[in-house]
């Protein structure tokens, strides 16, 4: 499902793999370059820092003119307007459309849910509630020794529950209703 988020791992974080390239890095290199060179590790460490002290000193010393900047700055800002213009009208942004979602009647019950972002940037449906068709207030779960139903603490309406594939049952629909966009013909929003 597009909608559906996934669960965040903390090790396809693009920090997590920056910094762990760039320690792993700091042991290869050196061991690399001392095989090369036919030197110890620590010369070889030692060489490598050298050089990226000379490096870093190289650059931060470059004498810029202003209007190389002037024109770096002007086709980094017209660059990143253009890909913002694309993001904006590909077919898979449909944040701003689908999340405005977030009410329905389904199986003879108005549902409603709120939308959340995660991390990775998928949305997730959070927070789905049953209400009652007669009043609308926020129905409660009344569990009995056989069965489970749905229970207006308003107006003491029930409606049956099979609470066990009640709600799965329910956030498929609504998943599907935004796939095939069905929810833009009968908004009751």
């Amino acid at each position: 499902m597009g909608v559906s988020g996934i669960k965040y791992k903390w090790y396809s974080s693009p920090w997590t793999l920056t910094i762990g390239g760039a320690l792993l890095s700091s042991i290869i290199f050196p061991g690399i370059y001392a095989l090369i060179k036919d030197v110890s590790f620590i010369s070889a460490f030692k060489s490598i820092l050298i050089w990226l002290r000379e490096a870093v000193v190289t650059v931060l010393t470059f004498e810029v003119k202003m209007w190389h900047l002037l024109i770096l700055f002007t086709v980094l800002f017209v660059v990143l307007w253009v890909v913002a213009k694309i993001q904006n009208e590909t077919p898979g942004n449909v944040g701003k459309d689908f999340t405005s979602y977030t009410r329905d009647s389904i199986k003879g019950l108005d549902y409603s849910w709120s939308w959340s972002q995660r991390q990775s940037g998928k949305w997730a449906m959070t927070n789905l509630r049953a209400h009652c068709p007669k009043c609308e207030t926020a129905l409660s779960v009344e569990e009995g020794a056989w069965d489970s139903e749905h229970v207006c603490p308003r107006c003491d309406s029930r409606y049956p529950l099979d609470h066990t594939k009640e709600y799965s049952k329910i956030e498929q629909i609504i998943h599907d209703n935004i796939d095939r966009e069905i929810y833009k013909q009968n908004r009751t929003n």
